[in-house]
């Protein structure tokens, strides 16, 4: 088995990660859309893409791949 925590650089900055985000992200790690994540968390989709944009942003990352790469290997959860 793999640690791919240890494959990944640690994020360049910390976002400034409250408990909504800390909802978010347990479900982007499992892959659900914007609008369920929406839906599980009770805010709309517009919100959460607000939210995931300003996360991608603090933790310098490019994409949702990535962000939740980073995130993982900045110790904020894990896939599993």
């Amino acid at each position: 088995m793999i640690d791919f925590e240890l494959l990944l650089p640690i994020p360049r900055t910390r976002a400034d990660v409250d408990d909504v985000d800390r909802a978010i992200l347990p479900l982007l790690y499992e892959g659900f859309s914007e609008k369920e994540i929406g839906q599980q968390v009770e805010l709309s989709h517009r919100t959460i893409e607000h939210r995931i944009e300003r996360l991608k942003q603090g933790f310098g990352a490019g994409s949702i791949a990535q962000l939740v790469a980073l995130s993982i290997a900045g110790g904020l959860g894990s896939a599993g």
